[in-house]
């Protein structure tokens, strides 16, 4: 007989660490192999996915690998193909300093946006029409998530050429170029635990290093579908499932497939339905 043999009083048996609250991230992979997250010492078991379907057609997934303090999450952002069209028949538009509108095209299939029909207190603020383009579904939550993580200033250009591309096809060349860029460079993201196991990233606003504002993550998460999907502290933390954990925002609000208002937050324009 063999029988490894432990009193009753120790912990024997090893887990993964998880973490929960808001950390100082640093991104180093973006939608990476299996063999570059063992070089940085994740050890999964199968080569990633970046294409997934919940049963509506196939989306994109990017994943930003994130580290801080030791723990290496993944953020993950879902694109859908194509560009993005409400049921009002508008297009989801961003110009190149990342302002965003609902619109329509000049023309069908022209790609460029008819600005004479936006609302009038649209055209006050939306700079530089000439440059808007479609974007895709997710598109709005990957070109936030890089405003911040490039700590790009107010006004300042946020354009990503081939946002379009990485939805259609998983082409993230241009993501990866930033890698080289911004590998010093920092993003305050809120880490929390789905079903007890699992680590992951809020993408529902992303924090800037100066100024360090945790009410703004709280403002998010009391938004429409801002909801966190697990368990979460404000503060970081090693993740204890013997203690009680912040409750997510209860789920409702638009879809966001459909034209709304919203309060212009950080210089972003309102998103006005005419």
């Amino acid at each position: 007989m063999g029988v490894s043999k432990n009193a009753s009083t120790e912990e024997v048996i090893k887990s993964r660490k998880l973490y929960t609250g808001i950390g100082e991230f640093k991104v180093f992979a973006i939608n990476p192999t299996m063999d570059e997250l063992h070089e940085h010492e994740v050890m999964v078991q199968s080569e990633p996915k970046y294409e997934v379907d919940f049963g509506e057609g196939p989306l994109t997934k990017v994943v930003a690998w994130c580290e801080f303090d030791g723990a290496k999450i993944p953020l993950e952002i879902l694109l859908t193909p194509g560009p993005w069209l409400s049921k009002t028949g508008k297009y989801k538009w961003y110009n190149r300093t990342g302002q965003e509108t609902w619109g329509f095209e000049i023309e069908k299939g022209s790609g460029i946006l008819d600005f004479d029909r936006l609302h009038e207190k649209v055209k006050e603020f939306y700079k530089e029409p000439e440059t808007a383009y479609r974007i895709p579904k997710g598109g709005d939550t990957l070109t936030d998530f890089v405003k911040a993580w490039a700590n790009v200033e107010t006004d300042g250009e946020i354009f990503l050429s081939t946002i379009n591309k990485i939805a259609d096809s998983g082409d993230v060349r241009e993501l990866r170029e930033l890698l080289g860029d911004l590998k010093e460079n920092q993003v305050r993201l809120l880490a929390f635990v789905r079903d007890g196991k699992y680590n992951a990233l809020y993408t529902r606003h992303f924090g800037r290093m100066k100024p360090k504002r945790d009410d703004w993550f709280i403002s998010a998460m009391s938004e429409e579908y801002g909801e966190v999907k697990g368990e979460y502290t404000m503060k970081w933390q090693e993740y204890d499932p013997t203690e009680p954990q912040a409750d997510a925002v209860p789920e409702g609000g638009v879809s966001s497939d459909e034209d709304y208002d919203i309060d212009a937050v950080d210089g972003d324009p309102l998103e006005i339905d005419v």
